[in-house]
């Protein structure tokens, strides 16, 4: 898969091909993203299962490194190698994100293009607020991921999600504007996005 692929290069980029080898294979070993939760009830259903695996992935990979590396270097190797995940994920199940063919569709196209970019992100529990021409507001009430992190002791690694999200949609071409002022990660009750569309040579207010 293309995020394997996009965390590979940056473990050997960091740390050397057989030392990137050593410590990946150990992080994908079977199981290794469903043991930081085996003290949980059995998930009730695909979502939580999912939601288990992507957190569950990070979390096996930032105790190998923490283990090997301490804990600030492998905080932030984590951090890329989610990033590049992320990119490749969301890239997949969001697609293109074109600006000018979302404002040239009537709003409950819209609305319904909308609703299927939230329903994406498995990990969240949200509620759509406002579409525009060139604006999508929704607010997240639950996040999985931060419930998993916490629940696994590292409520550190929570954040670096947070972190993806906001880099995925800075690397989009054009850029997505994305406004977040406070999220769950950071203790706060909400994850408010704002995400604001340009199309190319545009400008979004």
């Amino acid at each position: 898969r293309a995020e394997r692929r996009a965390a590979l290069q940056i473990l050997v980029a960091e740390l050397g091909w057989l030392r990137a080898l050593r410590l990946g294979g150990l992080s994908v070993r079977p199981g290794a993203a469903q043991a930081p939760f085996s003290h949980l009830p059995v998930a009730a259903d695909g979502r939580e299962r999912e939601s288990r695996a992507q957190a569950g992935a990070a979390i096996a990979l930032y105790r190998v490194l923490a283990a090997r590396l301490g804990r600030e270097r492998a905080l932030a190797l984590t951090g890329r190698v989610v990033d590049a995940g992320a990119r490749a994920f969301l890239a997949r199940q969001l697609g293109d994100l074109d600006a000018a063919a979302f404002a040239a569709l009537d709003a409950d196209a819209r609305g319904e293009r909308a609703r299927g970019w939230i329903g994406a992100f498995f990990t969240a529990t949200a509620c759509l607020n406002t579409v525009a021409s060139d604006e999508v507001r929704f607010t997240v009430h639950a996040c999985a991921l931060v419930r998993l992190c916490r629940a696994a002791g590292h409520p550190e690694l929570a954040p670096v999600f947070c972190r993806a999200d906001a880099a995925f949609f800075a690397s989009r071409r054009p850029p997505v504007a994305l406004e977040r002022p406070q999220t769950i990660a950071a203790g706060d009750p909400t994850c408010d996005f704002r995400l604001r569309l340009s199309p190319p040579g545009g400008s979004s207010s």
